[in-house]
C-alpha cells in the first residue's frame, strides 16, 4: 500500500477546526508557519494542481467567493486538454463546435450551495432519461414531474427534490462553470502535467512546482508558490511515493492522514459519431440516456450509461449524433488488464491516439452486440459509425472503514491542500457534489488561515 513508502507518523496531533476539513497541526518550528502564510507580501500566488470538478471548486472559491478574494493569484495546471477532469469533453462536429463530453455525469444536488450551481439550467430530468435492464427492456422512465420512479437506481434525493440533470444537460451545464471559472484565473495550463514538486523553508514561496507543458514541444515549467492545494489523484500518488523533496514532517502528516485507504475506480469511455438517414439513433433507441441496471454478462452489461451528447444535420438530410459510453465496472477492470493504466515503475500510461485507437477498437465491438440487443427489429445498416474515441478517467474513493478527513485536508505548517472525490465513499450518491464540497472546503480553511495570519 501506499502508506507503507511513507515514513511511520509519531507526534502530530489532530484537531478538527471545521466540520468540513482536517486540519493537521503539528509540533513544527513557528519560523516554518510564518515563512508559509505569514509572509509581508500583499498578495499569494496558489497552484491548484488537477483541473477537475474539485480544483475548479477550490479555484471558484479563492477567487469569487473567499474573504480575500483579492489577495489570491490562482494557477491551475491540468494534463488534459480541457479542464474538467472527468467531466472534461473534447471538440467535435463537422465545424468543430460540438462539445463532447467523455466522462456524461448523472447529477441529482443535495446541497444548497450545489443546488444554486445547478440552477442555473432550467429543466431537471429528461423525458429522455430511462433505465434498462441487460435485455434492453425499459425498467424506468423518467419524467419533469416527479423523482420517485428514480430513486431505485440514482439514489435517493433524501427529500430534498431537487431537479436531476443527466446527459448533455449535466455536462454542459459543468462546461459552463468551467469557463466562468477559468476567466477569473492568473493562469490556466492546460496540456500541462506536474512532474514534480518541491518543499524549502529558505522562501517566502516555500512550493516549487515542476510542469511539462506538451502544447510547446515538452518545455518544462518551472515557478515558486505560497500555496499548493493538490485536486489530482495521481499527483497526489506521485507525491506520496517520491517524498525526497518534502520535509519528513510533511511525510509524517500525509501517512496519518490515512491516504493510503483511498482507492482508484477506473471508467473507459468511448464516444462515438453515429450517421443516419431519416432519423436519429435516439429515435429509434427511445431514449436519449440511459442507465443500464444489468446483473449479466451479456453486451450491454458492459456499460453502465449510454448518454446522446449532441446532434447536428448535414445539407443532404444525414442526421449525425454523438453518443458517449461509459464502461462497466466489471467491464472496466477486464480493460485494464488488456489497457494497463500504470507502466512496471508505477506511473500513469498517458493516452497516447495508439492507447486510445485501441481501446476504442475493443469497447466498439461490445457497443455493435449491444446495439443488436437494443434495436431489436431496426435494421442496423441504417446507422453507420463513423468514427469512434476510447478514453480513459475514474474517480477514487474510500475504503469502507477509513476516514481520511470529511471533505478535504489542509496543512497550514506547510500551505499544501488536497481535495476531490477521494473523500467521498464509494457507494456516495453523489460523487460529482462531493468533490465540488471537497474544492469549496479546502480553499474555506486555506482563506480562514491566512486571514488569521495577516492580523498577527
Amino acid at each position: 500500500m501506499i502508506g507503507a513508502r511513507i515514513l511511520s507518523y509519531q507526534h502530530c496531533r489532530l484537531a478538527r477546526q471545521s466540520k468540513t476539513t482536517l486540519v493537521f497541526q503539528g509540533l513544527f518550528s513557528t519560523n516554518r508557519q510564518v515563512m508559509v502564510h505569514g509572509s509581508c507580501e500583499k498578495e499569494m500566488d496558489i497552484a491548484i494542481i488537477g483541473g477537475g470538478i474539485a480544483g475548479i471548486s477550490a479555484a471558484d472559491y479563492l477567487v469569487d467567493k473567499s474573504q480575500m478574494r483579492n489577495t489570491f493569484r490562482v494557477a491551475l495546471f491540468d494534463k488534459g486538454m480541457s479542464l474538467g477532469g472527468r467531466c472534461s469533453g473534447r471538440q467535435m462536429g463537422r465545424a468543430g463546435e460540438q462539445t463532447i463530453h467523455h466522462g456524461c455525469q448523472l447529477l441529482y444536488p443535495q446541497s444548497q450551495g450545489f443546488r444554486e450551481l445547478c440552477g442555473q439550467r432550467a429543466e431537471g430530468i429528461m423525458d429522455g432519461l430511462v433505465v434498462i435492464d441487460s435485455g434492453g427492456k425499459v425498467m424506468h422512465r423518467g419524467n419533469h414531474n416527479s423523482t420517485s420512479s428514480l430513486d431505485a437506481f440514482v439514489g435517493s434525493t433524501n427529500g430534498v427534490g431537487g431537479n436531476i440533470y443527466g446527459g448533455y444537460q449535466a455536462s454542459r451545464m459543468l462546461d459552463e462553470y468551467f469557463t466562468r471559472v477559468s476567466s477569473k484565473l492568473s493562469s490556466v495550463h492546460n496540456k500541462c502535467a506536474v512532474t514534480e514538486l518541491s518543499w524549502s523553508a529558505e522562501t517566502s514561496r516555500p512550493w516549487r512546482v515542476y510542469a511539462k507543458d506538451s502544447s510547446k514541444n515538452d518545455q518544462i515549467l518551472v515557478k515558486d508558490y505560497h500555496a499548493v492545494i493538490i485536486a489530482d489523484w495521481t499527483a497526489l500518488m506521485d507525491l506520496l511515493v517520491r517524498p525526497q523533496k518534502i520535509p519528513r514532517g510533511l511525510q509524517q502528516t500525509l501517512a496519518e492522514s490515512h491516504i493510503e485507504g483511498v482507492e482508484y475506480l477506473p471508467t473507459f469511455a468511448l464516444i462515438v459519431e453515429i450517421h443516419s438517414k431519416d432519423f436519429g439513433l435516439h429515435d429509434a433507441l427511445g431514449f436519449e440516456t440511459a442507465i443500464v441496471h444489468g446483473k449479466g454478462t451479456g453486451p450491454l452489461d458492459s456499460f453502465k450509461m449510454l448518454a446522446l451528447q449532441a446532434a447536428e444535420q448535414t445539407p443532404d438530410g444525414t442526421t449525425i449524433e454523438y453518443w458517449v459510453l461509459l464502461t462497466s465496472e466489471t467491464k472496466s477492470q477486464e480493460l485494464v488488464s488488456t489497457h494497463p493504466m500504470y507502466d512496471i515503475h508505477g506511473r500513469l500510461v498517458p493516452q497516447t491516439r495508439p492507447y486510445r485507437q485501441a481501446l476504442a477498437q475493443d469497447v466498439e465491438v461490445d457497443f455493435r452486440a449491444a446495439l443488436d440487443i437494443l434495436l431489436r427489429d431496426e435494421a442496423l445498416q441504417r446507422f453507420n459509425i463513423s468514427q469512434s474515441f476510447g478514453h480513459r478517467w475514474g474517480r477514487a474513493f474510500t475504503k469502507p472503514g477509513t476516514e481520511v478527513g470529511s471533505q478535504s485536508v489542509y496543512v497550514p505548517q506547510y500551505g499544501l491542500g488536497i481535495c476531490g472525490d477521494m473523500f467521498a465513499p464509494r457507494e456516495s450518491e453523489s460523487p460529482v457534489e462531493r468533490a465540488w464540497q471537497s474544492g469549496q472546503a479546502v480553499s474555506a480553511n486555506l482563506t480562514d488561515h491566512v486571514a488569521i495570519k495577516s492580523k498577527i
